[in-house]
């Protein structure tokens, strides 16, 4: 858990308070001091939001190499390996579950950047179920088009007030970290190597 979290969870709770605070002096016809909350309620707000646009503007884009894992608490997306074949792109990726019990990803999505250009990619077993401490490998097969001269391969994961934590890569502006797919992060050595040393293959029917 990153320190953004327990800013977001305090910040809420003290508007939720300020709100409630408000509503009530309103109620008893306080008006003066009702106002007095609601400037202060404004200026919560207001700070909360330029430091949560404040870091992500200051945040630097990360590549990840090929073999780390990009991870969403006990739930990680790591890309292998890139080999180009005869009709495509071919990434050896895994998801893996680095926790005791099985789970499975709330709102994973996966995309493709091709030149800058973010899109949607219909991924599967994304979503599947794994074991505790265990691994799900499987292939993506991805068509470049020609004449791109960069491409990216991005997952994300989490929504709703994911968006409104400081820091977290699903804020405003924030820049994400990806795999660089052309050309490729590193040359494809040990990945494994990277990973908890707990994590063992799942059996899939």
């Amino acid at each position: 858990m990153t320190i953004g979290v327990p800013m977001f969870l305090l910040t809420f709770l003290a508007a939720v308070i300020l709100v409630i605070r408000a509503f009530f002096q309103f109620a008893v016809r306080r008006r003066e001091r009702a106002i007095k909350t609601v400037r202060v309620l404004a200026a919560l707000v207001l700070i909360y939001i330029v430091a949560l646009v404040g870091a992500s503007l200051v945040s630097q884009p990360t590549s990840l190499a090929l073999g780390d894992p990009k991870c969403f608490d006990d739930w990680c997306f790591v890309v292998d390996k890139v080999s180009e074949t005869s009709d495509g792109t071919l990434l050896s990726v895994a998801t893996l579950n680095h926790g005791r019990r099985p789970q499975k990803p709330d709102t994973p999505r996966a995309f493709t950047v091709y030149d800058g250009v973010v899109e949607p990619l219909d991924v599967p077993h994304l979503t599947d179920r794994i074991a505790g401490h265990s691994e799900n490998p499987f292939q993506i097969k991805l068509r470049i088009p020609s004449g791109i001269r960069t491409a990216d391969f991005l997952v994300t994961e989490g929504g709703g007030p994911s968006v409104a934590v400081i820091g977290d890569e699903n804020s405003p502006l924030h820049p994400k970290s990806v795999w660089h797919i052309r050309p490729a992060s590193v040359t494809q050595a040990q990945p494994k190597a990277h990973r908890d040393s707990h994590v063992r293959p799942s059996v899939t029917s």
